[in-house]
């Protein structure tokens, strides 16, 4: 019982409270109330929601929100960022979500690949297993290709034709790859580089076979022409880039663009030179020769006396002389002969021609820098510049174009900007720690200035009123008013025994000093218990 009149005697004093404010103060409390009530369910929500983390980004958002729905399945609570490539859940339940993943994979929007065989099913045919297996490849070359640098999206074909019993019918594995590419310009080092990846994961596939495609651009290339056409085609890329990386220092990155095309001889000459040179005679051999024959003879008589021995000496002796000269000269001779022996190879250089664009000088950065064309003595340096760097020859007919043309900004997939709420939901998750510490400051700022000082002024303003002022009146009866307040001072004596101990110390208190005031000042609470009488009565 005596609880009920001490839950009815403070409702009783909060309705005199209200009663006695004015209409602008019951709005003023009101609203504060309303405003208190509201900082408080946000900080209770700020305090429940749990600290979210990345589970998984750079995700695509198909693949996002199936993962989502595996999570929600595990009762794991996540959360999408607000480009939908993100995966966010509780710091509490990462390591579940993490093992959860890990234990039936992550979700991939694109082809399956070796998966396809996870599960074994014994009603394949060989036709089946087959098809599988090039559908596993071609999602295996795709993975791959994804992960290299610059490259957004990859899509592989594969075409594998049946083994032939004849060996000289088999024919050539042939692929077919479309990238997707951040910069829009496909190389010739990524191109060559995912003919050679493609090549080496597929039997019988010969680099050549391959064919890139750059989805942006439209440019493709393949290799399934003659071997000539290829080496000529890789020549001009090779150029072209040498080219581009020459001049980018020069005109900026992605400010200039290059295009060669040589003319290349695909035969094989050979041929063989003679010449003669008509004033240089040269000896070969020469052969000379000269004979000399001469002498003198002496004897007798003719006869028999002047041949035997013994003879007589004839009175006088008879003498004879016979000389003979001759000489011969031979020799051979040969006009001055040069022979040239040479072989060309096929891919001769016969021609080449370059074209080079370079954009206007101008500040991305800078929205109010206007642009500029280039000067004239700007162009014919990057003209020598190119001329270099090709090899250019102008006794081999080639030719070399430098051209200034305003470039079109490439067309970039921009992402849809977050809403408003979004970006605030955002900002909130960022700084929740801070934010909670903020909303609770704010919480008792506002309990403060709203609700306890707002009060402390009434009662303070209410006792002001209440004490009379110096050298006032006492009204005649104020022997009754003193009565009454005695009185009432009496029934508040009366409900101290029924309170607990610590309450009676303080009635106790109270009675002497409402005592002592009544005493003191009758006037004044006789003015009050008027007051309180007249608030009964109209209640």
């Amino acid at each position: 019982m005596s609880e009920s009149k001490s839950f009815g005697q403070v409702v009783t004093q909060i309705r005199d409270f209200v009663t006695s404010l004015t209409p602008r103060q019951r709005l003023l409390l009101g609203g504060g109330a309303l405003l208190v009530a509201v900082v408080l369910f946000t900080f209770v929500r700020l305090l429940a929601k749990p600290e979210m983390t990345v589970l998984y980004s750079n995700m695509e958002p198909a693949d996002a929100q199936a993962l989502g729905q595996r999570l929600t399945a595990k009762n794991i609570r996540y959360q999408l960022s607000p480009d939908g490539k993100s995966v966010l859940v509780a710091a509490d339940k990462l390591d579940a979500a993490r093992l959860e993943i890990a234990a039936q994979g992550a979700p991939s929007s694109g082809r399956l690949g070796f998966e396809l065989f996870d599960k074994t099913n014994w009603a394949t045919s060989d036709f089946d297993d087959k098809v599988n297996y090039q559908r596993a490849l071609e999602g295996e070359l795709e993975r791959t290709i994804q992960t290299m640098s610059g490259v957004v999206a990859a899509r592989v074909h594969l075409a594998i034709p049946a083994d032939s019993i004849y060996s000289g019918q088999d024919r050539q594995a042939k692929a077919g790859v479309i990238l997707k590419l951040k910069d829009h310009h496909l190389s010739a080092a990524m191109r060559l580089a995912v003919q050679r990846l493609v090549a080496s994961g597929v039997d019988k596939l010969d680099p050549q076979s391959v064919t890139v495609v750059d989805a942006d651009a439209g440019t493709f290339s393949s290799g399934i022409s003659a071997q000539s056409a290829s080496g000529e085609r890789t020549a001009d890329e090779a150029l072209a880039d040498r080219l581009v990386r020459t001049l980018e220092p020069v005109v900026g990155a992605d400010h200039v663009r290059a295009t060669v095309h040589t003319e290349v001889d695909p035969s094989t000459v050979e041929e063989q030179q003679e010449s003669y040179d008509p004033e240089k005679i040269v000896a070969l051999t020469m052969q000379r020769t000269e004979e000399n024959n001469g002498g003198t003879q002496s004897g007798g008589a003719a006869g028999t006396a002047s041949n035997i021995p013994g003879g007589g000496t004839p009175a006088k002796a008879q003498s004879s002389e016979n000389i003979s000269q001759s000489k011969s000269e031979n020799g051979t001779y040969a006009v001055n002969k040069i022979v040239r022996h040479s072989m060309h190879p096929a891919g001769r250089l016969k021609r080449l021609a370059v074209a080079v664009l370079v954009d206007d000088i101008y500040n991305p950065a800078n929205k109010n820098f206007p642009r500029q064309k280039r000067s004239l003595e700007e162009l014919k340096g990057i003209e020598d510049i190119a001329k270099a760097s090709v090899g250019f020859d102008p006794a081999r007919g080639d030719i070399l174009t430098v051209q200034n043309i305003s470039f079109q900004a490439a067309p970039v997939d921009v992402p849809t900007p977050p809403s408003r709420l979004e970006r605030v939901r955002s900002t909130l998750l960022d700084w929740s720690s801070y934010v909670r510490i903020a909303a609770l400051l704010l919480l008792f700022g506002l309990t403060y200035f709203l609700i306890l000082r707002p009060v402390k002024a009434h009662l303070l303003r209410s006792l002001t009123l209440a004490t009379p002022k110096s050298g006032a009146k006492l009204p005649t009866n104020s022997g009754t008013a003193a009565s009454h307040a005695l009185s009432a001072g009496n029934e508040i004596s009366n409900l101290i025994p029924e309170a607990e101990q610590h309450e009676r110390s303080q009635m106790t208190q109270l009675k002497d000093e409402i005592s002592s005031r009544v005493k003191i000042e009758p006037a004044g609470a006789s003015r009050l218990v008027q007051s309180w009488i007249r608030e009964g009565e109209r209640r």
